[in-house]
């Protein structure tokens, strides 16, 4: 990615790949059900410009040592083709926080909702964390920042970091008369 740079949008891909392997790991440990299902993640493009964007990224992608491919679609409905990234996953969010959050307490785990940071002192060598919040400071060994938009890392705050999907689906019914 140009905006990033090679090294970064490398680190950001093996992010996602640990991410997934993360989640799968978890679900397995804690016997979550959360429906999770490893497949290919696939953006379309509808016209001629998404196609000529979508096919600059494959190829850098590609550049990368990253695997992703194009491909020219035969559907029922109208595309320019799409990029294909193997080994995604999706499952149900909701049903995985909820099994994580519960593993979480059962360890002695707190989750704090609705709690801004107001500081945060990060810790040297075998310290703890010490977070500031309105209501007070805490200290904690482990600390994970929940939240849409990273408060700690401002160079990812563009107008792509919003939550998004499309669908396609293609069915074939009987025909009629």
């Amino acid at each position: 990615n140009a905006r990033l740079g090679a090294e970064r949008t490398k680190h950001i891909w093996q992010a996602g790949q640990w991410a997934i392997q993360t989640i799968e790991e978890i679900s397995a440990r804690e016997s979550i059900a959360c429906d999770l299902l490893k497949c290919a993640a696939n953006v379309f493009a509808g016209n001629l410009d998404e196609q000529t964007r979508l096919k600059a990224e494959v190829a850098q992608a590609k550049q990368l040592g990253l695997e992703v491919s194009w491909e020219d679609d035969h559907f029922q409905f109208p595309t320019k083709g799409h990029m294909s990234v193997p080994d995604q996953a999706q499952f149900h969010p909701r049903k995985f926080l909820t099994g994580l959050s519960q593993a979480i307490q059962r360890r002695g785990g707190q989750i704090f909702e609705q709690t801004k940071v107001k500081s945060w002192v990060q810790p040297k060598s075998s310290e703890q964390h010490q977070l500031i919040t309105p209501q007070g400071s805490a200290r904690a060994r482990h600390v994970v920042i929940c939240t849409h938009l990273p408060q700690l890392t401002r160079e990812l705050w563009t107008p792509q970091v919003t939550p998004w999907q499309t669908y396609a689906i293609e069915a074939h019914g009987p025909a009629t008369i």
